[in-house]
């Protein structure tokens, strides 16, 4: 399992960095580390290659409705399932469930630090208005509510949500 934890660190690390610097999660990092934890949960006892592989499919299952709705991007998605492939479904299972709430905190910061919480509240109630009107589902940027104040790098969550988990 150490292996898999280094695997892990060295992803959340060069996920954090490049969408930190550059505003995305390269997929030549994500899929080869992707790969990297297959491979060595199919040679290493522990996690196994069936829970890698479900470890995969988990958070594309979870996180593809929020892509669609331009909520995440892909490389963010991408990174998940890395993590998944390198830990295995149980990990990323229970780490979802921290991203989320790490996720929350930090809109909840962004919104106290640049004092629009109201708007933001109010752009995401006329969302689901106008959901619940149509019942469609739209970009949530096409709503109107778009907002790069309110727009922070997603694996700030993800790293926070993994390491808390460990």
């Amino acid at each position: 399992m150490r292996i898999q934890i280094a695997e892990l660190i060295l992803l959340l690390a060069v996920c954090l960095y490049t969408d930190l610097r550059e505003q995305k999660i390269k997929n030549k990092f994500s899929v080869p580390l992707a790969l990297l934890g297959f491979l060595t949960n199919l040679v290493l006892t522990g996690v196994g290659w069936t829970n890698s592989l479900l470890g995969m499919v988990l958070p594309f299952a979870v996180f593809f409705p929020f892509f669609y709705l331009h909520m995440f991007r892909a490389g963010d998605i991408k990174a998940m399932m890395a993590i998944g492939a390198i830990m295995g479904y149980r990990f990323i299972g229970n780490a979802v469930f921290f991203i989320f709430g790490v996720g929350l905190l930090v809109s909840v910061f962004k919104m106290i630090l640049y004092r629009n919480a109201k708007e933001r509240l109010t752009n995401l109630g006329r969302y689901f208005l106008l959901f619940f009107q149509t019942m469609r589902l739209a970009p949530y940027e096409a709503s109107g509510a778009y907002d790069k104040s309110a727009h922070f790098p997603f694996s700030i969550a993800i790293a926070g949500g993994c390491l808390i988990n460990l």
